[in-house]
């Protein structure tokens, strides 16, 4: 038996699946392993340099970072497998990527099932990915893109629709036989049905088993091998796996679905992670110059929840606070109308993630006040029974938007509020800057998520407080107006960076920048060296900083859904 040498290169702590079963395997021998998030690509370089014709395998951070490094595998001589799907898939014949459905031992059968003018139609439904949850219908998409991709030759994209931001269904013709697809995010599964002329054929997939059904016949189910395993026996059997070419399929296919919903695909569910050793977490790679850490400059301070003043103003037909108890009277006092109050529990995660549990976390009351008592009795019971399953009556008796509610229902987790900010960036248009007063990065004027960044009826209650404020309290006018005005970089609530200048063409020209608080001392240094420059630049593979005419420094991108440049401008309000 031959024994493959290897060289193992990873970026993640999620790559210890893959070296465990490297080092328990009697066909592979490690030669070398490399930290991708320590040496960059230098390290696998020198490694690819050595063992000219060792096999290789590597798990990126992101598809930006895959990218890259499948250019180096492309030029390598020895086999290798690479994940994930690289955002931009290069031409590499001996370059596998690692797609589980496509490993597994039903793909042969269904590609004979599915020969041409066997199926009369086909239903394939998609949760997460071969290996577990998705970050989001991206990388689930992209997935169920290379099987659809393989088991035909000719695949068109005829309509696609996002039943909610985690719900996509997208009807295909795949070699003149329709297919519909319904791809989620949750879950480790996939179902396929293929209707025929002699029934109805099955391929259902649990992570744990696969299951073929077949008419008049009993079903046959076998154990499925673990999901590390799948992708590093590419490396032995190549053909069983996805080539670049491959990837390059499933890719158009994706960008076909988002050009047939006319939008991005919603962003993924990113969460940061401690940026200790470096900012990997912030999908950034690179060394920053030595700067002083920007000290944060916080945003204006409410003494009273800003809800109150749209309330008591006449603004909102209702209202909604969560106080500390030690506010509660002095809240309530300045409450008019009728008022309930409900105790409760808050906990608030890093990155403004809060914790759906009303018994854990610090002592908060929930105030609720409205001028109609039958408005205000329907308020407290909706918003204390089940307030997901009735959001459009609670917004309605808030007085938000429908649009607003409506997008942020179909969220799904809506409990991540710097996620609840991204998505609002991705549906929102390009093309010019975006209201000021509707940055609610740092400091919210409205109680609301708008369902975009420009949605004209959230900006009219932002200006109409904003004018009620003028009379109230000019300082605070004044302090808020001073404020907001610039770009944001957002990364999530707790990384995020605010530009005084506008947004350019793919970046933004800036005379200061600011963070309104310092969670961590590296991200205060990246701030600290951005702050030094006067122009940034964030592409595809790479966030720049120039002063005048000089590059300052350099920092490469390794995962797309990672830093969102957010146009804000006072001109747009």
């Amino acid at each position: 038996m031959t024994t493959l040498s290897l060289l193992f290169a990873a970026s993640v702590p999620a790559a210890e699946d893959w070296l465990r079963v490297i080092r328990r395997s009697h066909r592979m021998s490690l030669i070398a392993s490399i930290d991708l998030a320590a040496s960059g690509t230098d390290g696998l370089d020198a490694a690819l340099a050595a063992h000219p014709r060792a096999a290789v395998a590597v798990f990126c951070a992101g598809p930006r970072e895959a990218s890259r490094i499948a250019e180096r595998l492309a030029r390598h001589e020895g086999p290798s497998v690479l994940y994930p799907t690289p955002a931009r898939p290069c031409d590499g014949p001996r370059v596998q990527i690692a797609q589980g459905w496509l490993t597994l031992s039903g793909v042969g059968a269904l590609e004979r099932l599915l020969a041409p003018g066997r199926a009369q139609s086909v239903r394939l439904a998609v949760r997460g990915l071969p290996e577990g949850p998705a970050r989001g219908l991206g990388p689930a998409l992209t997935h169920a893109a290379g099987l659809v991709a393989r088991l035909g030759r000719e695949v068109e994209v005829r309509h696609a629709v996002l039943a909610t931001e985690e719900l996509l269904q997208v009807s295909l013709r795949v070699d003149a036989v329709p297919w519909e697809l319904e791809v989620a995010p949750r879950g480790q599964s996939l179902e396929l049905v293929a209707r025929t002329g002699e029934g109805d054929y099955a391929w259902i997939v649990d992570g744990v088993s696969e299951t073929l059904r077949r008419p008049r016949a009993e079903a046959r189910a076998i154990p499925a091998a673990p999901w590390a395993e799948r992708c590093l026996r590419q490396l032995e059997a190549p053909a069983r796996g996805a080539s670049l070419k491959d990837a390059e399929r499933a890719r158009a296919i994706v960008d076909a679905v988002e050009a047939a919903l006319e939008r991005p695909l919603p962003p993924d569910r990113v969460v940061v992670g401690s940026l200790e050793d470096g900012l990997g977490p912030l999908g950034l790679s690179g060394e920053l110059p030595l700067t002083a850490p920007l000290a944060p400059l916080a945003p204006p301070r409410f003494d009273l929840p800003i809800e109150l003043t749209s309330y008591a103003l006449g603004l909102k037909p209702a209202v909604f606070l969560t106080v500390a108890p030690q506010d509660e009277a002095r809240v309530r006092a300045l409450l008019p109308g009728h008022v309930e109050r409900v105790e409760r529990r808050v906990e608030v995660g890093p990155g403004d993630r809060w914790l759906d549990d009303r018994a854990r976390g610090e002592p908060r009351i929930e105030l609720y006040a409205a001028r109609d008592p039958d408005a205000l009795r329907r308020l407290v019971q909706l918003q204390t029974s089940d307030p997901s399953l009735h959001l459009g009556a609670i917004g309605a008796l808030l007085g938000y938007p429908a649009c607003c509610v409506q997008a942020f229902a179909s969220l799904g987790d809506r409990s991540d509020n710097g996620y609840n900010r991204i998505a609002a960036a991705a549906r929102t248009s390009v093309g010019g800057p975006w209201p000021a007063l509707l940055d609610d990065t740092s400091l919210k004027l409205l109680p609301h998520f708008p369902c975009t960044y420009r949605c004209e009826r959230s900006l009219d209650a932002a200006r109409a407080l904003l004018e009620a404020l003028a009379d109230e309290a000019p300082a605070l006018h004044r302090a808020v107006r001073a404020y907001l005005g610039g770009p944001v970089l957002y990364f999530d609530h707790d990384h995020q960076l605010r530009f005084r200048g506008e947004a350019t063409g793919g970046g933004v020209r800036y005379t200061s920048v600011a963070i309104p608080w310092s969670r961590s001392e590296p991200f205060a240094a990246l701030a600290g060296a951005i702050a030094e420059g006067d122009r940034l630049t964030l592409g595809d593979d790479a966030l720049i900083v120039h002063r005048g005419e000089a590059t300052r420094f350099v920092l490469a991108r390794t995962d797309p859904h990672l830093g969102v440049l957010m146009p804000f401008s006072a001109r747009a309000d």
